[in-house]
């Protein structure tokens, strides 16, 4: 005991030593995080949003690596752009491109009313200087880490074969973990149907070929709905619309009320208790939900 008093005189207490240590853990921990990034660079697609006024309401920020990855896939990732202080965590996109290859992608939404210091509204800025040019923009990932920011429960897939999956704006992304999953269990495209709510047909454009790498065609097995500005046609609804949309493709993979859809939904909170509300007492559907903002 009068050892420990005296090399606490002398060197610290105890608890300063473990805050010490904890320190220097999450420094060794960083440090790897770093290290164990890939760089890539991106080409960049920015896709503006108008309100029914007509005014900015935020964008849509795609990044589209410029090669191929021989193993890839969707999940939490740490991004770091070069030239924008601060790392974020985002979901990444990976879908299939050509025998044995992968193509990485990343949509940041900016919200309207972002604070000018926030990250986003760094890359976004950042992003605005490049327009134009054939300059890309530099990433540094870390990831996939297992299956952090996505929804978890795609083990669910070994026993259903049939899926729903319900996007609204960015809500995209997180539904791409789940469709890796599906193709990984062959389930057939057939058997899926891609839902994706936005207010820009732009970022409509902007998925599709994601979505046709997984065999799901527009106008089939994927729906665009457009809720604000110009659309191709059939493809510009009302809310209500929406939700019919979505219960007719619901009855499509279960007709007569045989067999059950497994549904993944990911968005804001709102719209995301709306798909829930709309499913609330049907049998047939079990649902598995990720919201956020």
């Amino acid at each position: 005991l009068a050892a420990v008093h005296g090399f606490s005189a002398n060197f610290g207490s105890p608890r300063l030593w473990w805050f010490v240590v904890i320190i220097l853990c999450m420094w060794l921990i960083d440090r790897n995080v770093k290290r164990s990034g890939v760089e890539m660079r991106c080409s960049q697609q920015i896709i503006k949003m108008l309100n029914a006024k007509g005014e900015f309401n935020g964008a849509i920020l795609v990044l589209h690596a410029q090669e191929t990855f021989r193993e890839a896939e969707p999940g939490a990732v740490l991004l770091q752009v070069v030239g924008v202080n601060g790392r974020h965590p985002l979901t990444q996109i990976a879908y299939p491109a050509g025998q044995n290859r992968w193509q990485l992608e990343f949509h940041i939404r900016l919200q309207p009313n972002a604070e000018k210091q926030n990250w986003a509204h760094r890359l976004y800025d950042h992003a605005r200087a490049r327009e134009g040019t054939d300059e890309g923009i530099l990433l540094e990932v870390a990831g996939p880490m297992s299956t952090l920011g996505t929804f978890g429960q795609e083990e669910l897939l070994r026993d259903v074969h049939r899926v729903v999956f319900v996007a609204i704006g960015v809500g995209f992304t997180g539904c791409i973990h789940p469709l890796f999953h599906a193709h990984e269990a062959q389930i057939r495209p057939e058997h899926i149907r891609f839902c994706c709510r936005t207010p820009s047909a732009e970022y409509g454009d902007a998925l599709e070929p994601v979505c046709s790498a997984y065999g799901l065609r527009r106008g089939h097995q994927l729906r665009i709905s457009v809720s604000d500005g110009p659309a191709r046609e059939g493809e510009k609804q009302t809310r209500s619309e929406w939700n019919e949309m979505l219960t007719t493709e619901v009855n499509a993979l279960s007709p007569g009320g045989h067999g059950l859809v497994l549904l993944f939904c990911c968005g804001p909170s709102p719209a995301v208790r709306g798909v829930q509300n709309l499913f609330l007492d049907d049998m047939r559907v079990r649902m598995v939900a990720e919201a956020f903002g």
